[in-house]
């Protein structure tokens, strides 16, 4: 009994000690070096300014800039008609047989169509007087005419023209008085009584175009372009 006890204390010996020898030696406190503590090993980044907002200005809205219109032949037009007519009677009585006036026109260029009128005046008044076998004669020819044109100054990619109404008005009698002396009896040609009349005209805005109409007489219309 004794052997069984001292050999199971042997045995438990056996087993302590190495165990005992395999433990960790504890170091001393003073030889273990501490850790040292993280720090931050960052680079220092410089500073950015300070950003202050402000308000954003705002673009005025692009519009369309009309394009300015070329001034035509109709703004500021300087210009007159010339209008001549044949005198009925006048050439059989060997006077000059033509009546002549002229007539300015204005034209409105506010907005179009371009408002264009004009009006004048015509008289004619001529007295021829020779003696033949008969003895002493007289001629006399005369006209009064009030002249009114009234229409529009056009313009295209060709130029300009003017399209007209003409109203003519007779204000006193026209016609030839022939009168012999002595005794100073008078025969008076048919005398046209006062009457108005009215055509049509299509003039180009060139100076010098000239336009022909028919009617109880010949009319020759003349443009005459003073500048803008």
């Amino acid at each position: 009994m004794n052997k069984i006890k001292l050999w199971l204390l042997l045995l438990t010996s056996g087993v302590i000690l190495p165990l005992a020898a395999c433990a960790a030696t504890p170091v001393p406190e003073e030889m273990v070096s501490p850790t040292p503590a993280a720090t931050s090993t960052a680079a220092s980044l410089p500073l950015l300014p300070t950003l202050t907002a402000t308000p954003t200005q705002q673009m005025p809205l692009l519009q369309d800039t009309p394009t300015p219109s070329v001034r035509g032949l109709c703004h500021g037009l300087g210009a007159e008609i010339e209008v001549r007519l044949d005198v009925p009677y006048a050439a059989a009585a060997d006077l000059n047989p033509v009546a002549v006036g002229y007539i300015p026109l204005s034209v409105n260029t506010e907005r179009e169509p371009y408002a264009v009128e004009g009006k004048g005046h015509i008289s004619y008044d001529e007295t021829k007087t020779w003696t033949d076998e008969e003895g002493k004669e007289t001629a006399e020819v005369f006209l009064e005419l009030d002249v009114r044109l009234d229409g529009k100054c056009v313009e295209d990619a060709s130029g300009g023209g003017l399209d007209l109404v003409l109203d003519a008005v007779h204000q006193e009698e026209q016609g030839a008085a022939i009168c012999a002396y002595p005794p100073g009896e008078c025969e008076y040609s048919p005398v046209m009584g006062p009457h108005e009349q009215s055509f049509e005209l299509e003039v180009p805005l060139v100076d010098g175009a000239t336009v022909q109409r028919e009617d109880w007489t010949s009319w020759t219309f003349t443009v005459h372009l003073h500048g803008g």
